[in-house]
């Protein structure tokens, strides 16, 4: 057989074909990024709802709010709290167990990549379970007639809809975190619907179909500093049961009229 027969590639042959799977390689990895991203937020949209739907459940067997979304923590055994005291003694207090039956659904997806995630059915650690960002912001509000504010619950970091630390943010001596559930988040009270201080709360008998119940900050996209970046969107559930993509700026900012800052 003569040399010029002889099989195999050439050495610009080689590197075409390189060439080209580094081209296809650069087109696909970023396309099957975005699909992963949107898998998850489509889960956490899947989650929200399930949490509206739960929340008009029990507010048609309570005739109101519950406290939590997946409830207090008991610090003597680290399980499920329940009221045993007080107003609400042996009513229910939380969504979970009785109106949200998987503890997948109390946690977006993108809380396990953030370790943010514990097996429920085994016994938690104090490293599972947070202060309630809650309670001193209530006292400072001056607001004693809640559970919330009458004793600082400990919760569960895997409820992050109850709980979270987004993205770019970290845990320090003054801040653990932020609640992103809560039926008071003002001290005002209204005589009636066309009172001003009749704002968007779940503490009402009746609060608007665009009150927030819930929101989740973890799919936004933050620069070096941990702010969100322009065009950033957070997920917010609303009581009709929507969920509406928001600015994770205004979110960031705690400028909207439907809460109020909370310490940082």
């Amino acid at each position: 057989m003569c040399k010029e027969c002889k099989g195999g590639f050439s050495l610009i042959e080689m590197l075409t074909v390189i060439a080209i799977m580094a081209i296809l390689a650069a087109v696909i990895f970023p396309v099957m990024g975005t699909a992963r991203k949107k898998a998850r937020q489509t889960e956490c949209i899947s989650n929200l709802y399930q949490i509206g739907v739960a929340m008009k459940l029990f507010f048609n067997d309570e005739a109101r709010y519950p406290e939590f979304i997946a409830g207090p923590v008991d610090e003597s055994n680290l399980q499920p709290l329940e009221e045993t005291t007080g107003q609400l003694a042996g009513r229910s207090i939380a969504l979970y167990p009785e109106y949200i039956k998987s503890v997948s659904g109390l946690k977006c997806p993108l809380a396990q990549l953030n370790g943010e995630h514990i097996n429920y059915k085994t016994a938690a650690t104090g490293d599972d379970v947070v202060d309630d960002p809650m309670y001193d912001y209530l006292q400072g509000l001056g607001v004693s007639n809640s559970l919330r504010s009458a004793t600082q619950h400990k919760l569960y970091k895997f409820s992050s809809y109850d709980y979270q630390v987004p993205p770019g943010l970290a845990p320090d001596a003054t801040y653990n975190g932020e609640a992103h559930y809560s039926t008071t988040w003002l001290a005002s009270d209204a005589a009636s619907k066309d009172d001003p201080n009749y704002v968007r709360q779940l503490k009402w008998r009746c609060p608007p179909e665009d009150t927030v119940i819930t929101w989740c900050s973890y799919h936004r996209d933050i620069d070096g500093t941990g702010t969100p970046q322009h065009g950033s969107k957070d997920l917010v559930l609303f009581l009709d049961g929507h969920v509406k993509l928001i600015d994770s700026r205004s979110m960031f900012t705690w400028t909207d009229g439907w809460k109020v800052p909370q310490g940082r």
